[in-house]
């Protein structure tokens, strides 16, 4: 153990000690500041009467893991978070793709959270189970924060469209380790990618997201193959006139789904819209998510 010496030293010269007391003086005003600051920033992000948004929150590790943050006013322990995980072929798009609508969750109580994610790349081996230990690290990231800013963290309910809706649907019925997935809302869902194999548009990119031509990993890749009774509630929404995904591959998976719980899953075809949704088509898709998931409460 350190010793220290209380032997009584030399006096410093008077100019020394004051010019020693004024550097303390200014060490402590600093810390005070600092702490002060420090105090305010956390009571600004734990006021739960006023509404706030926090913009690129680190979740993770890499560069990409970002997340957009909106929290209602008035939230409590119990109030349910919707986790937003945007399209653009498992290799494009951003957490911006949802800016236009978050508000509409966030004016209903919900928190509302949008994510970045890896993008696939078979070159740097980054695939599906990597962009799914994204969803998972963000995951872990609002129930780290839960008691800061304050939510439900064992409440989340996943809500993706294309690519996005794809890993949501995989996520909750592969995944979802600690049970904080509650349901999912899927738009224009790719659900079985054996079946998209002969569509123009998909070969390329599945092969980028899988990282194989092993038919196994396609399989192990597609939420129609981890369906089980355990199976979180889902609302599937899918444009007939879907060029891109037929409306097909919501409608299988629904119906594996219906063979256990009927009453908790929904599929709703929207004639005349396409892979991409118009915006009258927008407007009701966000007013039905939002009484499916009031129904989910």
């Amino acid at each position: 153990m350190a010793h220290i010496n209380f032997q009584e030293q030399p006096a410093l010269p008077k100019r020394l000690v004051k010019r020693a007391m004024s550097v303390v003086f200014a060490l402590i005003c600093i810390t005070f500041l600092q702490t002060s600051c420090d105090e305010d920033d956390k009571d600004a992000r734990t006021n739960t009467a006023e509404e706030l948004t926090l913009n690129d929150l680190s979740y993770g590790p890499d560069t990409y893991n970002t997340m957009d943050l909106y929290l209602p006013a008035g939230r409590t322990k119990e109030t349910r978070i919707v986790l937003f995980i945007h399209g653009g072929g498992w290799r494009e798009g951003s957490k911006e793709q949802f800016s236009a609508i978050v508000d509409d969750f966030v004016d209903e109580g919900f928190v509302a959270a949008a994510i970045n994610y890896r993008p696939a790349n078979v070159e740097a081996n980054i695939n599906y189970i990597q962009l799914l230990d994204d969803i998972d690290t963000a995951l872990k990231f609002l129930s780290e924060n839960a008691s800061q800013y304050v939510y439900n963290s064992n409440s989340v309910h996943l809500f993706g469209h294309s690519a996005g809706a794809h890993l949501g649907l995989l996520y909750a019925y592969r995944n979802n380790p600690r049970g904080q997935v509650k349901s999912v809302i899927s738009l224009s869902a790719p659900t079985d990618l054996e079946g998209l194999l002969e569509n123009d548009v998909f070969p390329t990119l599945l092969y980028n997201l899988v990282g194989s031509d092993d038919l196994e990993k396609f399989k192990d890749a597609s939420p129609i193959n981890h369906v089980s009774p355990s199976s979180v509630p889902t609302f599937f929404i899918h444009g007939k006139s879907d060029q891109s995904v037929p409306y097909q591959q919501s409608e299988i998976l629904f119906q594996q789904l219906t063979q256990w719980n009927k009453l908790a899953n929904e599929l709703e075809l929207i004639e005349n819209e396409g892979h991409d949704f118009s915006e009258e088509a927008q407007t009701i898709i966000v007013s039905e998510s939002i009484a499916y998931l009031k129904r989910r409460n």
